[in-house]
């Protein structure tokens, strides 16, 4: 099994970017992102949540939390890159410090967790479901097993239940790789980087992801039941 790991090749289709949300033209067909899905389909009870604090503190309070939202977008692309630039030169001196704090929460975890990287930002679709989306990494991590881990961050300090839809993307990205190159992952890993303390690791076992799975279909036929723009290609 990690023999077809370490061979997986590095997919990159077309990015659409539309109003609606981001899809990707695949192999297969034209599929929503995993994140436009779950944007799409917040269960009712959360979004009468969020609709009742936002008339209750106002524009203002909204789109402050927007900013920070779109502040938080930047850092996880710049965490991503500097991962990913680790991996690249040279993952053999080890993960190292310096003037980054959002780095630096990771760095424990990748000291002692991480064993070897065998594939990041892979782009991945399942043809059957109609779905796709990048995943963040493929590694060997101690005590000696497959996952796939997702990096995150945060202001404040995160807990299990509160990380649902998390659990549920890596799930997506697990089965995908499953239907597109056979490859059996029954680990996920949600590391949440932290400005001032170190990052916390979440580890979602095969039970969990097996539920994670099947909850995540059941929103993807609820996106599939509403109606939405039906995206174009970019122009060539």
């Amino acid at each position: 099994m990690l023999d077809a790991v370490t061979s997986l090749e590095r997919r990159d289709p077309d990015r659409i970017e539309t109003p609606d949300g981001r899809y990707y033209r695949t192999d297969d067909g034209i599929f929503p992102s995993v994140t436009t899905v779950l944007k799409h389909t917040v269960p009712k009870e959360d979004a009468e949540r969020l609709a009742a604090w936002a008339e209750r503190v106002g524009p203002d309070e909204v789109a402050k939390v927007e900013i920070i939202r779109d502040e938080g977008a930047a850092r996880g692309s710049a965490l991503h890159a500097a991962v990913e630039a680790w991996v690249e030169d040279p993952f053999s001196d080890g993960p190292a410090p310096n003037d980054d704090p959002w780095w630096n929460s990771i760095v424990p975890f990748l000291a002692k967790t991480l064993v070897q990287p065998l594939a990041y930002e892979g782009a991945v679709w399942h043809g059957e479901l109609g779905y796709a989306g990048t995943f963040d990494m493929v590694a060997i991590v101690r005590p000696g097993c497959l996952a796939l881990i997702d990096w995150k961050s945060a202001r404040k300090q995160k807990k299990r239940r509160w990380i649902g839809d998390f659990v549920l993307q890596a799930a997506a990205y697990v089965y995908a790789l499953r239907w597109l190159d056979g490859v059996v992952i029954e680990h996920a890993i949600i590391v949440v980087a932290y400005e001032k303390d170190p990052a916390d690791v979440f580890w979602i076992d095969a039970r969990d992801l097996a539920q994670a799975w099947l909850d995540f279909q059941k929103r993807l036929r609820e996106f599939q039941r509403q109606e939405h723009p039906c995206p174009e290609s970019p122009a060539t």
